[in-house]
């Protein structure tokens, strides 16, 4: 959370914004694990499995933070705004704001300060996470 607001602050990157993008495969796989893990988290929280439900956006944390933020540095440093470095500030934003929504139940003043600073709405107004 913390790399992506220092860059995206640096970058002057607006998620509001449109920017052409190019996805590449590690942001497809993390997208991917993103709505896996959301489709696990709303099975185990339906089934009152809240441990199991924790669990899941740990690892999906740990994922995030050891596999697709350290192989996708390079791509935040370049100097301007070119489609891979804007589809890595997309991808990480949907899956901040993603991630802050799932772990509202568990943690819900993180969630909100998250939630906050990257929409600026309340993560507690917003529809809870689901996978089509």
């Amino acid at each position: 959370y913390i790399f992506y607001v220092l860059y995206a602050n640096l970058d002057e990157y607006n998620p509001k914004e449109t920017y052409d993008v190019k996805l590449t495969k590690l942001d497809e796989w993390v997208l991917s694990r993103l709505h896996s893990t959301t489709k696990k988290v709303r099975t185990a929280l339906d089934d009152y499995q809240f441990t199991n439900a924790a669990r899941e956006i740990a690892a999906l944390v740990d994922e995030v933070s050891n596999w697709y933020v350290r192989r996708s540095r390079n791509r935040f440093w370049e100097s301007g705004m070119n489609a891979e470095k804007a589809a890595a500030y997309e991808t990480l934003h949907e899956v901040l704001v993603t991630i802050s929504k799932l772990i509202a139940p568990f943690t819900p003043f993180v969630a909100e300060d998250i939630h906050l600073n990257l929409e600026g709405s309340s993560v507690h107004l917003a529809d809870y996470p689901v996978v089509n």
